[in-house]
């Protein structure tokens, strides 16, 4: 009825001095591979990083790697073996991850595969923005531009605006002349649309 641990078993024999010797009992070793990762979910986008989230073995160890086999995030399970991973944004939107568990015996998982979400886009407006001079001749219209844009997932967006003349040039809003320009939105970690 020995269960794991160190133990003195001590030697009697008549007329002789007691010796002792020490009895260490295992446990049989874990060679059993957890099972493998479920991901729950991969949000995030290249600007600011992606967070894996996901169940594994209880306390196991949570690794991913990329499409080259690198690792780019490490993480560990709780006791109920949930995990959260969070990645660097350079490894990009659409990219393909494995996500593999190795518990603490070091026997490790067959690996899980995920994807890297696409980064979000602005939308870009629909129609043509208007302006009137005062007169004829005149450089003073003022055209009102939207300060937000909806990007994919719906999301209102700050967003700064330029507007450019046929050259290419820059123009101050309220200095625009007849003509036509192209009005460029720039937003952090979006593609600029126009």
């Amino acid at each position: 009825n020995l269960s794991a641990g160190t133990y003195t078993v001590t030697y009697t024999a008549a007329g002789y001095e007691d010796v002792t010797q020490t009895l260490v009992v295992s446990d049989p070793a874990d060679t059993t591979a957890p099972d493998a990762p479920t991901v729950g979910s991969v949000t995030g986008n290249s600007t600011n990083g992606y967070t894996v989230t996901g169940t594994a073995e209880p306390n196991s160890t949570i690794t991913i790697k990329d499409n080259n086999g690198d690792t780019v995030g490490t993480g560990t399970t709780d006791g109920s073996g949930n995990y959260t991973v969070t990645l660097p944004g350079s490894g990009g939107p659409n990219a393909p991850l494995n996500v593999t568990a190795t518990d603490n015996s070091g026997n490790f998982s067959d690996p899980a595969s995920a994807t890297t979400p696409a980064d979000p886009t602005l939308v870009t407006p629909t129609g043509n923005l208007t302006a009137t001079t005062s007169t004829v001749g005149a450089a003073d219209a003022t055209a009102t531009l939207p300060t937000s844009l909806k990007d994919s997932t719906g999301a209102d967006i700050p967003v700064t605006s330029v507007i450019t003349n046929s050259s290419g040039t820059a123009v101050t809003n309220g200095n625009l002349s007849a003509g036509t320009y192209t009005v460029t939105y720039t937003a952090a970690g979006y593609e600029d649309v126009t």
